[in-house]
């Protein structure tokens, strides 16, 4: 049972939380603005509406963010770095969310048939890339965060079949610190596995998860025309954005 300042505070943020939400779902455009039916895309309309929502998508990290900066001191010592790593995941869970390369490490170490040397040399390769990643993915979650507080940040939009797409007006420069941050972690990703793949013969790397490592997703970004003018789009799973 939390004690009085705890739930007070965790009461004082709901209470908040609740508010914003419900200001950026207002402001949320939906993808029905590009459907059938939808009539004529109007593009002032629609840069319109992505600033709506990306101000109130800022405003919703802010309240997370105020609050849980109140809340971690009020909680026991020993939890505070798990929260604190809680919250950052919640913020930004698709930089955070297990990567496929990650998963193939723990799924090769339960493999029986490795032999010593194998077994070694993917223990220390897992450390390696656990390490890296932590530094890679906070780098990434930051440039995002920068970003989406700039004036082609855009947003992100709500598809009929439940996903996110994330839009950005305009051509991604990639020098920008954005794309630097994603294609690191991209690199990280595909190194590891090729080092990880090294390790394993042919049958033991068919028991590893299947398909392309889109973890980083400079996933099949795409620059398309609307209207006469460039939108760049991300798609993402049905839960990308979070409480953002």
């Amino acid at each position: 049972q939390p004690d009085a300042p705890l739930s007070e505070a965790l009461n004082d943020y709901e209470l908040e939380l609740d508010r914003a939400l419900a200001v950026k779902e207002q402001a949320q455009p939906t993808g029905d603005t590009f459907g059938p039916g939808g009539g004529q895309f109007n593009m002032e309309e629609f840069q319109e509406r992505m600033a709506k929502a990306r101000e109130a998508g800022l405003k919703v990290r802010e309240v997370n963010q105020r609050h849980a900066r109140r809340v971690e001191p009020l909680l026991p010592e020993a939890k505070r770095w798990e929260f604190a790593a809680a919250v950052r995941r919640d913020s930004f869970p698709r930089v955070y969310r297990p990567s496929r390369t990650g998963r193939a490490l723990e799924e090769s170490l339960k493999f029986t048939d490795l032999d010593g040397a194998q077994r070694e040399a993917i223990t220390a390769l897992k450390t390696s890339y656990d390490r890296e990643l932590a530094a890679v993915n906070d780098r990434w979650a930051s440039a995002i965060e920068d970003d989406e507080k700039s004036d082609k940040g855009g947003g992100t939009m709500v598809m009929p079949g439940g996903g996110i797409m994330q839009v950005r007006m305009g051509d991604e420069d990639k020098s920008s610190p954005l794309a630097q941050a994603r294609k690191a972690r991209t690199d990280l990703d595909s190194r590891t596995r090729e080092r990880l793949n090294s390790q394993l013969r042919p049958d033991q790397k068919e028991k590893l998860p299947k398909g392309p490592d889109r973890d980083a997703a400079g996933e099949d970004g795409a620059f398309e025309t609307v209207g006469g003018m460039g939108i760049f789009v991300v798609e993402e799973d049905g839960g990308g954005g979070g409480g953002r």
